[in-house]
Order: C-alpha cells, then sequence, then structure tokens
C-alpha cells in the first residue's frame, strides 16, 4: 500500500512539472509573442549576369522551421532607383521557403538591389502546429548577394557614315543608318583642332548640337556656316537616351562616331565664285547685285576692288579668249589695288544672301568707254574663314537714258580696237627700263679683289682707249719721217 502510494505521488509531481513547463508555452503562442522559428534571409536564386525584357529574376524568402505560408508576405526590390514589388508564387500551404517571381518590364533598368520585407516589420505567421508566432524581420540586405543587371544600355554601332554635299545649296545629306527606338543622334562639327563642347540642360539632355534626328541617323541640312570655316571639317554623333535607371527624369550619352573628316567641295573656276549683275550707274534704286557662289555667311563683309584696265594687251588676250587671259587681269588687278580703290559691302539681300552694291555704285566713279575690273575678295577674318576671291572685267557704257556697267556675260559688251603697237612698245620700254635697273642693281663678282666700284658707268671709255692710240700712231709716223728727212738733207 505505502509502495502504490509512493508510486502515485512520484506520478503527480512529474505530471505537475510537465503541466509547468507546457502552460507557459501555450500562454507565449496564444499572445503571439516570438518563438523560436528564426529568418534565415532573402536570396536571389537567379544565376549572376544581364538581363532584358521579358527575362523573370526569382527570389526566395527562406525560415529555419517550417512555418504556415501567408497569402501575402510583401517582397520589395529595387532596380537601379525605382522600387518594384515582386509577387509571391502559389506554392505549398506549408514550409520553410516562400518563393518570388519578377518579370522585367520594358522600362526598368539598373542593378538589382534589396528594397524591403513585409515594409521592414515584424512577421506574424504560425508554426506547424497552427499556433500564431512573431518572427524577428532584421533583414536589410540579399543573403549571399550576387550581381544582377537590368537592361543595360544599348547603343548603336557606327563605324562610318555616307554624306553628299550640294555644291550650290551647300546643304550636306547623311544616309540613314538604323538607329534604335526612342534614341536621338546628335550631329557635331568641329573645324581644325577644335574639340567637342556638349551643353546640357539640367536633366541631362544635350542642348547645342548642330543637328539631331530620333531612331536613325540620317539628315539634310544646311552646311554653309561650317563649309565657310578655314580648316579640316570633322563629324561626331553623340548618341542620348533616357537613364532609365535613375527615379527622376534624366539623359545619358555616347560618342559612336568621332571626328570623320568630311571633305571639302572645291571651289568654282575663276569668274564663277563671284560675280555682279548689270550696274546703273545713276538710279540707286535698282538690284545692283554681287552674287557670291562661296559657302559666306550674312555677317561676312565682301571686299570690292575697282580700277581702270590700261594694259590693252591683258584686254586683247581676254578678247581673243586666250586661256589665261582671265588670270592675268587678276594679278593686274592684286597689282593695282589698295585702300584708296577698296569699297566693303556688308548689306546683303535677305533671301538670296547676294550683296547690295549701291555703296560701291555711290562712291565710284567711271569713264564711258573705258574698261574696269572688279576685284572681289571675301574677308577671311584673319584667317578664321576661307579664302575666296575673284575677277570682273565690266565695260562702262550709256544711252540716252542711262550710263550702266555691263559685264562679259551681257549682251551690251563692248569690244573696242586696241592700238597693241604702242602698247607693246611702251611695255618694251617699260621692261627694258627694268632691266637697266636690275643690270646696275646686280654686283660685279668678276673683280673681286677691287673694293673701289663706280656707282655710274664710265662714259665713251671704249672710244677714247681708241683715238688715242691712233694719235700715238700718227705722231710716231711723223718723227720718223723726220728724222729721214734731215738725212737725205746732207746728203
Amino acid at each position: 500500500m505505502k509502495m502504490r502510494k509512493s508510486i502515485m505521488l512520484k506520478i503527480i509531481f512529474i505530471i505537475t512539472i510537465v503541466m509547468l513547463t507546457i502552460i507557459p508555452n501555450f500562454v507565449y503562442a496564444e499572445n503571439g509573442e516570438t518563438s523560436n522559428v528564426t529568418l534565415d534571409g532573402v536570396y536571389i536564386t537567379s544565376n549572376e549576369g544581364t538581363y532584358k525584357t521579358g527575362d523573370t529574376i526569382s527570389f526566395e524568402v527562406r525560415f529555419s522551421e517550417d512555418i504556415e505560408i501567408p497569402l501575402i508576405l510583401r517582397l520589395n526590390i529595387k532596380i537601379g532607383e525605382n522600387s518594384k514589388n515582386v509577387d509571391q508564387l502559389e506554392g505549398e500551404s506549408k514550409g520553410r521557403t516562400i518563393k518570388y517571381s519578377y518579370t522585367i518590364q520594358e522600362n526598368d533598368s539598373g542593378k538589382i538591389s534589396f528594397g524591403s520585407l513585409n515594409s521592414g516589420n515584424e512577421i506574424s505567421v504560425k508554426n506547424s502546429q497552427g499556433e500564431n508566432i512573431k518572427i524577428e524581420n532584421n533583414v536589410k540586405d540579399f543573403k549571399e548577394s550576387i550581381n544582377i543587371n537590368i537592361n543595360e544600355p544599348d547603343w548603336t554601332e557606327v563605324k562610318d557614315v555616307n554624306y553628299t554635299i550640294d555644291k550650290s545649296t551647300f546643304d550636306i545629306n547623311i544616309s540613314e543608318i538604323q538607329g534604335i527606338k526612342n534614341h536621338i543622334y546628335h550631329f557635331f562639327f568641329t573645324v581644325g583642332d577644335e574639340k567637342i563642347n556638349i551643353e546640357k540642360d539640367e536633366n541631362g539632355q544635350i542642348t547645342n548640337s548642330y543637328y539631331s534626328s530620333s531612331d536613325s541617323i540620317n539628315g539634310l541640312f544646311d552646311f554653309n556656316n561650317i563649309l565657310e570655316k578655314n580648316g579640316d571639317i570633322y563629324l561626331s554623333i553623340v548618341e542620348e537616351q533616357e537613364d532609365l535607371s535613375k527615379s527622376e527624369k534624366s539623359y545619358i550619352n555616347k560618342t559612336i562616331l568621332e571626328n570623320k573628316r568630311i571633305e571639302r567641295i572645291e571651289q568654282n573656276g575663276l569668274t564663277k565664285r563671284i560675280y555682279a549683275t548689270v550696274f546703273d550707274l545713276t538710279d540707286n534704286k535698282k538690284d545692283n547685285l554681287i552674287f557670291v557662289n562661296e559657302p559666306h555667311s550674312k555677317e561676312r563683309k565682301l571686299n570690292v576692288y575697282v580700277g581702270k584696265v590700261t594694259d590693252v594687251s591683258i584686254l586683247n588676250a581676254i578678247k581673243n579668249k586666250e586661256s589665261d587671259g582671265m588670270s592675268k587681269l587678276l594679278n593686274y588687278a592684286k597689282n593695282n589695288s589698295n585702300e584708296s580703290n577698296k569699297y566693303t559691302l556688308t548689306r546683303q539681300n535677305e533671301y538670296t544672301g547676294t550683296y547690295l552694291s549701291s555703296e560701291l555704285i555711290n562712291n565710284a566713279s567711271f569713264d564711258i568707254g573705258e574698261y574696269y575690273y572688279m576685284y572681289y575678295v571675301l574677308d577671311n577674318e584673319n584667317g578664321k574663314y576661307t579664302s575666296v576671291e575673284d575677277i570682273g572685267l565690266f565695260y562702262a557704257n550709256a544711252n540716252s537714258k542711262t550710263s550702266y556697267l555691263s559685264s562679259q556675260e551681257d549682251s551690251r559688251f563692248k569690244w573696242e580696237e586696241f592700238d597693241v603697237e604702242d602698247n607693246n612698245t611702251n611695255q618694251e620700254e617699260n621692261n627694258n627700263q627694268n632691266n637697266t635697273q636690275q643690270d646696275i642693281q646686280k654686283p660685279n663678282n668678276e673683280n673681286n679683289n677691287d673694293d673701289t666700284v663706280a656707282k655710274e658707268p664710265i662714259p665713251h671709255t671704249g672710244l677714247g682707249i681708241g683715238l688715242l692710240i691712233f694719235i700715238s700712231a700718227i705722231f710716231i709716223i711723223v718723227i720718223v719721217m723726220y728724222k729721214k728727212a734731215n738725212y737725205y738733207k746732207d746728203i
């Protein structure tokens, strides 16, 4: 009996100890306090690398023990600076792992980084026994994080471009190269040693390109004010696209073609670069225009030198259509032009870009029946612009109503008959005089030891020596005959 009583007491003691151990746990679970289930971490389960639109990235949230998987446990990630919510995958109702998947969208770009799990709050779930528990949430980053980049920026590959330049309009036409949708292609032109200077707005968008096109590389645009500059011309193309990795609107760019040399078009031939229309010398309201067929801007000055042509040989060369006739006139004009016969034109016709020559007509004077040159020079502003010069020949004429200048292309241009012989004689005399002056100035290399050199040639030197010899001979003959006369006299 005592034995049985002792056994019963032991059983009661053991049951009491067990109850004291279990009851607090029931209370603990009922109150939702933290259990010994822990959050292992958030993992990226996709492979490291670069992913594009339409690809999927997989994630897992792992616990130390099985739990009843909640219907919503929000996972937030960042792609670049932009937050994205990732959806749970449907799966088992219990387990240690919750799986997630995100499909990359068109505007996603940048590196994947951790956002938050359950907005950083404590996680309330049920354990495998169905008890309500709370799990501490201290996740700050992906566990065993790997590098995953989304939609890295694509750039157009350009090795060269084809182009043509129109000689009359000075437009450049760049042949099309297929680009990327929503990308902008900026054209920059530099001259000589210039470097590209890219200016941007507050969003990083380029604002100072010479020309731009969208979605493809092509263009037809005015090239006049680039062609007029002095030096080698280079084309660079800068591609621009929106930086989708940023939360605020922003742009990035890359130079995809650098310093492609643009070949200049050749200048027109002599008399075709710059020429003038008929000049009415009495009516200032007439459109007396000078046309410039070479690239030039509206701010550029045109210097015109006007002079009378008095060299008949040059006029005859032009009249006879000798190939170098106008070249001779050009050289003649250069030698006879200075500030005194220079007229600077600055006003251009708004629509054609030609120069208004009323300033020249108002100030120059012309003799009817005479020939005049106009030597044209576009001001190059100390080498800033390409040098352009040309020559024109005009005849001053008059009728009952007006006086005018007619160019060679004008049907009223008239050729006079020239006295070529007198002109040639005068020319030969001038040449002889020049040659004489050159001979006088030329040093005498044949007598280097004589330090005394006459400044002027000795007059009649050869004639004086001959006369002296002749007189001496006569004198000797007279002496000899005198002696012989005396000798025979004594006999």
